[in-house]
């Protein structure tokens, strides 16, 4: 159904939808738009997850995603990493919806905080695996026998 200005309707003619009728008659034309309203205010909002970003050029996703976290745990706004990432903001979204789906987080500060957590934990070992390539003992393990 198309409402044209509140003066003219067209509705499918057939089921295949090849043809149209044109309804110029106020009260059916009125009544048309009073029942699209009526729809539109009691369905519910589509699942809208853009992922086509976010599945393009997967040798570049890694270095982008990498970045967007960064962003993320230093608090930036969308439109500050959108920006400065050069992305566009709706590429961006795609983007922290498929990090929230892979941390698990229902909201961006869950995410923050997880990809916080996980940040330091990466940083946490590779500092011991530092100290123990060295030959210095981690804090809190053992040096063994002398």
């Amino acid at each position: 159904m198309i409402i044209v200005d509140r003066r003219a309707a067209l509705i499918p003619a057939n089921a295949a939808r090849t043809s149209a009728v044109l309804i110029t008659h106020p009260a059916m034309v009125h009544f048309l738009a009073d029942i699209f309203e009526r729809a539109w205010d009691r369905a519910e909002s589509y699942p809208f997850l853009p992922v086509r970003a976010a599945d393009a050029a997967p040798e570049v996703i890694p270095a982008i995603r990498g970045s967007i976290q960064k962003l993320l745990i230093e608090g930036r706004s969308d439109k500050e990493i959108a920006r400065r990432l050069g992305l566009s903001l709706r590429s961006l979204q795609a983007h922290v919806a498929r990090l929230k789906e892979e941390h698990g987080a229902e909201h961006r500060l869950q995410l923050g905080y997880l990809m916080g957590l996980q940040s330091n934990a990466a940083a946490i070992r590779e500092s011991a695996a530092v100290s123990r390539g060295s030959g210095t003992v981690a804090p809190g393990s053992d040096p063994g026998p002398s």
